[in-house]
């Protein structure tokens, strides 16, 4: 019966058919990807626009460096979130907790770290943003971090928006390059070619953009991790896009809420393999699991940030994906 509602409901949304056929060849193909889990045509995966303005010519261009880009990875490790709640309401912020930072800092070293270093693309500076007060033990350790890797570069602050961030971008970037901006949170990890991806997108599309206002890439496919177990999702806008600017503008991608980025300027959606991965554990501040679950995802690039845990056998494997095939038909907003 259940999986009969499953067929039903797939048949009636030709984006749920899209995507449940998507998973499932993904699975399937899992065992032929090569070591990056990328197969040989994830740079020939179709390229689509959500509301795009009919093309024209630039309004900023260099023809000198219109290959080349300013690209730098923004991440918000303990400056306070400012929630639109009334005073006394709002949650206690736990970025200066000693217990906090210590759990923080071995998750971001573990997943979000290793994934970054492992960029196949290296032309790109990583902006990691910690509260000022932040105990010296520990603003130590990100010193230590940032002399190990020279990508890295930690800004000390009380807040994290474009008004704060883009003078440290002019700072530590070239002035005479498009600007590209992209989202990553301290507890996640991207794929090792992400970044490469995302340069060979705006090198793409650049030239019919309106570089003033700019544009987002994003890629709607990734995957949530949760104590060894791996589902696909389909996000469209995510916590993981991109923004495409000339140098001069006054926006940077945490300029807009990730969701809201299609009503704010265009955006490429990139439709591949998963590139990014959500790890869920016990200290999200938003993020839940979601999507289905993909047997391959320990065999894919993703598969050293999981949690160890005893293989499933193959009745467990399929009722998993079963329940929760039938979770993300069905009861996505529950």
């Amino acid at each position: 019966m259940t999986i009969s509602l499953m067929a039903a409901n797939i048949r009636r949304y030709p984006a749920e058919r899209q995507f449940f056929h998507g998973a499932l060849a993904w699975i399937s193909d899992t065992l032929r990807a090569d070591g990056n889990g990328c197969s040989p045509c994830d740079c020939e995966c179709p390229v689509y626009f959500a509301n795009t303005l009919a093309p024209h010519p630039p309004l900023w261009h260099d023809a000198v460096c219109v290959n080349s880009f300013g690209h730098f990875i923004l991440t918000r490790f303990n400056v306070p979130l400012q929630f639109d709640l009334p005073a006394g309401q709002q949650r206690a912020p736990m970025g200066l907790d000693a217990g906090w930072l210590s759990r923080r800092f071995e998750l971001f070293e573990r997943v979000c770290l290793a994934s970054v270093a492992l960029q196949t693309e290296p032309d790109f500076r990583w902006l990691i943003f910690l509260d000022e007060a932040t105990p010296a033990p520990f603003r130590d350790r990100m010193e230590a971090l940032a002399t190990a890797h020279d990508f890295l570069t930690p800004v000390y602050c009380d807040r994290f928006d474009d008004e704060t961030v883009l003078p440290v971008i002019r700072r530590h970037g070239p002035t005479d390059r498009v600007r590209i901006t992209t989202r990553l949170d301290n507890d996640d990890a991207i794929h090792p070619r992400l970044i490469e991806q995302v340069q060979q997108l705006a090198r793409q599309h650049q030239q019919q953009q309106d570089m003033d206002r700019g544009f987002f890439i994003s890629f709607p496919i990734g995957c949530c991790e949760r104590q060894g177990d791996f589902y696909l999702q389909r996000y469209r806008y995510n916590p993981f896009t991109s923004f495409v600017s000339s140098p001069t503008a006054e926006r940077t991608v945490l300029g807009s809420d990730h969701r809201y980025i299609s009503d704010v300027a265009p955006v490429v959606l990139h439709w591949c393999r998963p590139l990014w991965c959500q790890i869920i554990h016990g200290e999200n501040v938003a993020n839940r699991l979601r999507g289905i679950y993909w047997p391959g995802g320990a065999r894919s690039a993703f598969g050293p940030y999981a949690q160890a845990r005893p293989p499933r056998s193959c009745v467990s494997q399929c009722a998993e994906w079963l329940r929760s095939t039938h979770q993300y038909l069905f009861h996505r907003g529950t």
